[in-house]
């Protein structure tokens, strides 16, 4: 069973959309015979599906008719053709939060009448696109608007990984300061809990007296004293019972005889960074990721609707993390990938994407997830309905899902 989830605004339950990628729509305007799935889809629109292009289909092609890649004849001839399913009330679906405001999930106020009016007034500028003497106005903003937002998550979980490393390596700097210092021997036979209360003491001593904790500590060199002050300035008191998660395996390290040339500092740092190194520490992650998904009952959850474009983004970043050839949403290469991303939002409709582009085809053969068999070519969806099959995405049942 799936949990039940609001009706879904503008183009209700009862109809299948259907989102047209760029390169769908474009070929109807080089083709000089028009492809017989446009009848499909024609027959389709009057049997309970909603037709529509995305957005950055729509910005696409204006720009493309804008740089006279495709000339007004064509672009009138990709224009009629579209008219033949594209739902005339809802020709072009905008994607971000107006996706969210179809299924009431925006935490932001959202109006049907002005995503209504966004659709048609793009269908307008389409259709102004078609007279000759008409001069677009660029619509790279909305392309570079889907880029930038792909870049930013990517690189906003990147942070997140980086200051998780930090936060670890200044734990382990705080515990080789007071081994420096001689206070880690100190504190062996005594319970952890008067370890945490001595810790958040010192904390307290460093944030408002430095005079004092020199004082507490002048029989320990200044020197170390002061590195001790410097390995706890920039942890919160938070982060004090964390440091005593890894006082055994530093004490089991730096008592493990150390070869010649390396001292325990530098086989315990080695030690750190093995275990901050993405081989160990991404598959951990990636458990935390994934149990956003898990359910203890037989509901399907609203953040379920997200299944492959959560996926779908980790996959990437963890590639980012490659060493070697990882995968960078900076390089120009790879500039249009939020474009392309941007498809996965609509799936949380529910909806079907039609693109003609590999990536979404074979490329998410590995992708473990309901959602990736839900992007067609324009004819296999087209062959699919005509054989009788009456394609539609459905959420499946959550016990399926775990399954994955």
């Amino acid at each position: 069973m799936t949990s039940v989830f609001p009706p879904r605004r503008i183009i209700d339950d009862l109809q299948t959309i259907i989102v047209l990628d760029t390169n769908s729509a474009r070929g109807l305007a080089h083709e000089e015979g028009c492809p017989e799935w446009v009848d499909t889809f024609s027959k389709m629109s009057r049997e309970g599906y909603s037709f529509a292009l995305s957005d950055v289909a729509y910005a696409e092609l204006v720009n493309q008719r804008r740089e006279n890649g495709i000339s007004a004849a064509q672009f009138h001839r990709m224009c009629s053709r579209l008219a033949k399913f594209l739902n005339p009330s809802f020709p072009v679906i905008p994607g971000g939060g107006d996706v969210s405001g179809m299924i009431q999930q925006s935490r932001e106020r959202w109006s049907v009448q002005e995503c209504q009016t966004i659709s048609t007034g793009a269908w307008s500028e389409l259709l102004r696109c078609t007279n000759s003497e008409f001069a677009p106005e660029s619509t790279e903003w909305v392309l570079e608007q889907a880029r930038a937002e792909w870049r930013a998550m990517l690189w906003g979980w990147q942070e997140g990984v980086n200051a998780l490393r930090d936060n670890y390596r200044t734990k382990m700097r705080l515990l080789q300061a007071l081994d420096d210092s001689g206070i880690l021997p100190g504190f062996k036979g005594i319970s952890i809990e008067n370890w945490l209360k001595t810790l958040e003491a010192m904390h307290i001593l460093q944030a408002h007296a430095i005079e004092d904790f020199e004082t507490a500590f002048n029989n320990i060199p200044k020197a170390l004293v002061q590195n001790l002050l410097q390995a706890l300035k920039p942890l919160a008191k938070e982060d004090l019972p964390g440091v005593l998660g890894f006082i055994w395996g530093y004490t089991e390290q730096k008592d493990r005889p150390a070869s010649v040339d390396v001292n325990s500092h530098e086989s315990w740092t080695q030690r750190i960074d093995h275990q901050l190194g993405w081989d160990v520490i991404g598959p951990l992650m990636s458990e935390g990721v994934m149990k956003d998904f898990d359910t203890t009952t037989a509901s399907f959850s609203g953040l379920m609707r997200s299944h492959l474009e959560v996926m779908y983004c980790w996959r990437q970043f963890s590639r980012m993390q490659k060493t070697r050839k990882g995968y960078d949403p900076n390089s120009l290469k790879k500039r249009n990938d939020g474009i392309d991303f941007h498809l996965y939002r609509f799936l949380k409709l529910p909806a079907f994407v039609v693109t003609e582009d590999a990536a979404f085809h074979g490329g998410l053969a590995d992708m473990k997830s309901f959602q990736a068999t839900w992007f067609f070519k324009p004819k296999d969806l087209a062959d699919s309905w005509a054989s009788g099959k009456a394609p539609a995405p459905v959420w499946p049942l959550a016990k399926d899902l775990l399954k994955r």
